[in-house]
């Protein structure tokens, strides 16, 4: 999917999704400025927004603040977004980012998060959606951090294939910890 498009003006994701971008920027005054300005005001946990307002917020906040902010934002999603409970291992919780995607949003074609296990602490995720590469690695960090109990990992773009960010349908992440 062609990042920061949605597929259909009917996707939405929910509010307390949306809160992982006021819990990520310490700069709240430019946290809130920008989802302001994009419509995302005295924010709902339970309501649903269009996403691709989400999205120019999203690019928005990627011209301005940088990679490091989408890195940052997407860190923040697993304390703030629905997931499944019930998750013992970091592989499992790898799996379920998947179910966590589509627990968030609704209305359309919204992508996927489609991970593999290739050993013991290693494994690959392959994802198509239209939210910024370095937003999924957060997500996927986090993951790791949260499920291995361990502080490092490693989530780095496969170079081999073509990426999102260079015009792609999909970006594939080595993983590691």
């Amino acid at each position: 999917m062609r990042q920061y498009t949605a597929s259909s003006s009917l996707v939405e994701i929910n509010g307390k999704t949306i809160h992982s971008i006021l819990d990520a920027i310490d700069d709240k005054f430019t946290a809130e400025y920008i989802l302001k300005k994009f419509g995302f005001e005295n924010l709902e946990a339970d309501k649903w927004y269009n996403q691709q307002a989400f999205l120019n917020a999203f690019k928005e906040i990627s011209k301005y603040l940088g990679d490091g902010t989408l890195f940052k934002i997407g860190y923040a999603i697993p304390n703030n977004a629905q997931f499944p409970t019930n998750i013992k291992n970091v592989h499992e919780a790898l799996y379920s980012i998947d179910i966590a995607y589509h627990l968030n949003h609704r209305n359309g074609e919204i992508g996927f998060y489609k991970y593999k296990k290739l050993g013991e602490k290693y494994g690959k995720m392959i994802c198509s959606n239209p939210y910024p590469d370095n937003f999924d690695r957060g997500i996927i960090m986090s993951i790791i951090k949260k499920y291995s109990n361990k502080t490092t990992g490693r989530v780095i773009i496969d170079q081999s294939k073509l990426t999102r960010s260079r015009g792609g349908q999909l970006t594939t992440f080595i993983i590691s910890w």
